[in-house]
């Protein structure tokens, strides 16, 4: 049978192996070629933790911002919203705007996928007169030199935050302004400085990088966020002009905020809801659960007694006879009747209270102290001469000690 201890450390091993295969299964929720998810807590490719901790390496505080740009907090810092997965609403995109030109700075890239309609733009580009648009061909890098026809290769434009980058990658989506938009009237006055040029299908040259001025403040915007990526940043040259525009534009002792409300996340919650939530509304979660449920459910059943024990088998034992005719047989073939004898003399020992002999020199000083007694003078002559017998008579003696044994009860 096992003991507790065993039975405990069993069932953690096998908790922590549950535990541990789910964790390696799940990951971090990371899936090659599913949606994109620009999000700071993110260490998988698509995610920007690395931008994060990029800027806090270089002295500058990066925290994360979970609740929305009204009704909540106020915006302070460097705030970067990079492809949100539910853009802002029509509210959001007026309080950052209004916060931006009071002195703020936004570094933001539109999630891609919008198509050339105003509506479909993003509303914060869309309120600056501006559009994202893929490049020619939408399905990669299209910007190079060399042939006549084909646009000029993507050059950084002078600018402090450009100083001794690296040559510029192609890029396939650039920002470009929306005519419809701006002849509208109806949007704010900017100054675009740009950072990194590139061109736009049928609209001319735009930017795939720019510094948008609003009042006081400023926007830098990003055409993608796929260079600042953690699988890109440390080698784009683009994701280096961001860490240095985070760095730059945000004095002590601000903070860069990460947007992680517009990513779905709503607040950290407490430990328990987040276990809760990982339990049930993960595959992962789920699978722990379950195993978890199933392991305490086999220890319980372990340590269930099903029925009344069954008593234990009754042992068989020998009758008296049985054992004494035994014990006789094997003295018998070990020649060792001397030994019978003085067994057999211990009792004459036992009914008159002295000590039982160990040697045939004892056995005489018994016979002696039981001969000072009256009445025994007969059947302690028979012990005596079936002892001189050789071999010792042992019946002789059993005899003779029965004797001196009904004598002296009936005394």
């Amino acid at each position: 049978m096992r003991r507790p201890a065993h039975t405990a450390l069993l069932a953690a091993g096998l908790a922590a192996a549950l535990g541990l295969a789910a964790w390696w299964v799940g990951g971090d929720g990371y899936v090659e070629g599913g949606p994109q998810i620009r999000s700071s807590l993110r260490t998988s490719p698509d995610g920007v933790a690395a931008l994060s901790r990029a800027v806090e390496r270089l002295g500058t505080p990066a925290a994360i911002r979970t609740t929305p740009f009204v009704d909540a907090d106020a915006l302070r810092g460097t705030l970067v919203t990079l492809e949100p997965g539910a853009p802002p609403s029509p509210r959001e995109v007026g309080a950052a705007l209004a916060w931006v030109r009071q002195g703020g700075t936004l570094l933001y890239a539109p999630r891609p996928g919008g198509g050339r309609e105003a509506e479909a733009q993003p509303l914060l580009l869309d309120s600056l007169g501006l559009a994202a648009r893929p490049t020619r061909d939408g399905d990669g890098p299209t910007l190079s030199s060399g042939a006549a026809d084909d646009p000029p290769a993507p050059q950084w434009a002078p600018h402090p935050l450009t100083e001794d980058l690296s040559p510029p990658k192609p890029v396939d989506r650039t920002i470009v302004r929306d005519s419809a938009a701006q002849a509208a009237g109806d949007r704010p006055a900017v100054r675009i400085d740009t950072l990194l040029a590139s061109s736009g299908e049928e609209d001319g040259l735009g930017f795939a990088a720019a510094v948008v001025s609003v009042g006081r403040g400023r926007i830098v915007l990003f055409a993608s966020a796929a260079p600042l990526s953690n699988a890109n940043v440390g080698a784009d040259p683009l994701g280096h002009l961001a860490i240095r525009a985070a760095v730059a534009y945000t004095p002590a002792p601000d903070t860069v905020f990460f947007d992680e409300f517009h990513h779905g996340v709503h607040g950290l919650g407490s430990p328990l809801g987040a276990a809760y939530d990982f339990a049930l509304r993960t595959p992962a979660g789920r699978a722990v659960l379950h195993g978890t449920l199933a392991l305490v459910a086999a220890l319980a059943f372990a340590g269930v007694r099903l029925g009344a024990p069954r008593d234990p088998r009754p042992e068989e034992r020998r009758s008296p006879l049985e054992h004494v005719a035994a014990l006789a047989s094997l003295y018998e073939q070990a020649g060792a009747r001397s030994t019978a004898a003085l067994l057999l003399t211990a009792r004459l020992a036992r009914v008159h209270g002295l000590p039982a002999p160990r040697s045939a020199a004892e056995a005489d000083e018994l016979f002696a102290a039981v001969e000072r007694k009256p009445g025994n003078q007969d059947a302690l002559d028979r012990v005596r001469r079936a002892w001189r017998a050789d071999p010792p008579d042992l019946p002789a003696i059993a005899g003779g000690i029965d004797q001196c044994a009904e004598r002296n009860k009936a005394k």
